[in-house]
């Protein structure tokens, strides 16, 4: 077999030893099933390593970044690795239907993808719906912000202190118009009176003056003229009074509004600037939270937008499916004939052990019920006495060959030192082997009827 055949035997499921000896027509459909598992892995791969190049975005240095997306692809790729292959095993030998297994092995595959996939997709999804997301998290940082300088203008009570600085700045306007009004007729008229009179009385007095009368003669004879002037002149000077007083009046109001307006406008502005500041606190938080990533803009998202949903529903489907690719070709395919050969032994040699325990619990139980009687007790004792009658002179055989062989060691250089006593140490040596083998014979060379218990 070709490394690559043994590779794709390997992610079929099972090991290349195991098909060493099969056809090429057995093991072809082991390898069909592990370029079906290379599917997966490639489709996984990409996903996490999509995945870990988004996670990975604030990481400064490119190598570091590159080694982060080559490890995760290289996890993604792994658990597609382990558990396709140990899904497809055990499929493959398992004795049951090979419909119902395939089912719950596709059913927890699809658990697994949903659980793996709620972490990936935040980073995958992005990349097919980057424009949808993109303007949805944009309208969602917009209406946050809004919301949000609503409340607080409600909280600050803004729309009364708008309305505040508009009277305020009405009310200046008003009083401008005032200052700025020209003096009233009346005082024109009084004026003209005035001056009209006092022409008539000079007139007249010139007059008197030219005709021979002194000044002071003059003065007497106009004298009613002259009270006539001085009341005009006093109603002018009185009405001029009057205008005057109004303007001051009015200039007070003006100058007391224009701090009004001022006040009020300097406490709408902070208070505006009050709540800017905090608006752009949380927006700027929210630039980081409320992104085209993040799973609240993409829940929102597919809330709100049919299409949308329908494009990452079929987008996640076609992900479950070619995830799934090895168990639909599986379910085609059917059980092989080596799982088919595994599953048939491992049942026989279930079936095997379970004889085995069955009928060890039946002498069990035999045994169990014999000793219950006296004659039961009375054949075990009998028995355990033969057993001990014969092991007693074969472990006193054997401790007294052990002593023996530990002895050689030493009686041979004591020969060599004192080559008199050879002849001695070799017949104690004699006689010692000659005592085990008697005991020996004595303790095991009984008859089988002296041995053996009547049942």
């Amino acid at each position: 077999m070709s490394v690559i055949e043994n590779t794709l035997i390997r992610l079929g499921g099972y090991s290349p030893l195991t098909l060493k000896n099969c056809t090429h027509e057995e093991r072809e459909p082991i390898a069909k099933l592990g370029w079906s598992v290379v599917l997966a892995v490639l489709v996984v791969s990409i996903n996490w390593g999509i995945a870990a190049w988004t996670y990975s975005k604030g990481v400064s240095i490119p190598l570091i970044r590159y080694t982060i997306v080559i490890g995760g692809a290289s996890i993604g790729a792994s658990l597609v690795i382990f558990i396709d292959r140990s899904i497809l095993y055990f499929t493959d030998t398992s004795i049951e239907k090979k419909f119902g297994v395939a089912i719950v092995y596709g059913v927890l595959r699809v658990l697994i993808i949903l659980l793996v996939g709620s972490f990936t997709a935040q980073a995958v999804i992005p990349f097919f719906l980057s424009v949808e997301l993109k303007h949805h998290s944009g309208e969602m940082r917009k209406s946050s912000e809004e919301e949000r300088r609503t409340k607080l203008n409600t909280e600050n009570e803004i729309d009364t202190k708008e309305s505040a600085v508009t009277s305020a700045r009405e009310e200046v306007e008003r009083l401008e118009k005032e200052l700025k009004k020209a003096p009233p007729p009346e005082i024109a008229t009084k004026e003209g009176e005035e001056r009209t009179c006092w022409a008539h009385y000079k007139g007249s007095m010139s007059v008197l003056m030219h005709n021979g009368d002194t000044k002071e003669e003059a003065k007497i004879k106009l004298n009613k003229e002259h009270s006539d002037c001085m009341k005009k002149k006093n109603d002018s000077i009185a009405a001029k009074t009057k205008w005057d007083n109004e303007r001051k009046a009015t200039d007070g109001l003006y100058r007391i509004a224009v701090t009004a307006k001022e006040t009020a406008s300097t406490v709408l502005k902070d208070t505006r600037t009050e709540i800017d500041t905090k608006v752009t606190a949380v927006s700027k938080e929210e630039e980081e939270t409320i992104t085209p990533y993040s799973s609240i803009v993409l829940w929102s998202l597919l809330k709100e937008n049919f299409g949308v949903f329908l494009k990452f529903f079929s987008f996640y489907l076609l992900i479950i499916f070619l995830e799934l690719f090895p168990l639909w070709v599986k379910l085609m395919a059917g059980q092989s004939s080596i799982g088919h050969r595994i599953a048939s032994e491992k049942e026989i040699k279930r079936l095997q052990i379970s004889e085995h325990l069955t009928k060890a619990r039946h002498i069990a139980s035999g045994m169990a019920n014999a000793l219950d009687t006296p004659e039961g007790r009375a054949y075990s004792s009998k028995v355990a006495f033969i057993k001990l009658e014969g092991y007693t002179p074969l472990q006193l055989v054997a401790d007294m060959t052990n002593e023996i062989l530990t002895r050689l060691h030493d009686a041979a250089p004591f020969k060599q030192r004192h080559p008199q006593y050879a002849s001695i140490i070799e017949e104690a040596w004699l006689k010692a082997i000659i005592e085990t083998c008697g005991i020996l014979k004595r303790g095991i060379g009984k008859s089988p009827q002296e041995t053996s218990p009547a049942v």
